[in-house]
């Protein structure tokens, strides 16, 4: 990859925790898509087993909270 996502997700963090103070974030992926499981990781997402994507049985959830 050329380390687009990486960067999108940067702002969006960015914008998200800093610029209008959300508490936690969520992001949902394929239980399969380790690129997108390892970026997550990468930003301190933690895979959150309490939630289930009842749309979508085949996404896990990773959760960022605010620290």
């Amino acid at each position: 990859g050329q380390g687009i996502m990486n960067e999108a997700l940067e702002k969006i963090l960015e914008f998200g925790i800093k610029t209008i103070a959300l508490a936690s974030i969520e992001a949902y992926t394929h239980k399969e898509n380790m690129n997108s499981i390892k970026l997550l990781k990468k930003h301190n997402f933690e895979l959150n087993t309490e939630i289930i994507d009842n749309e979508n049985l085949n996404n896990i959830i990773f959760t960022l909270s605010k620290q």
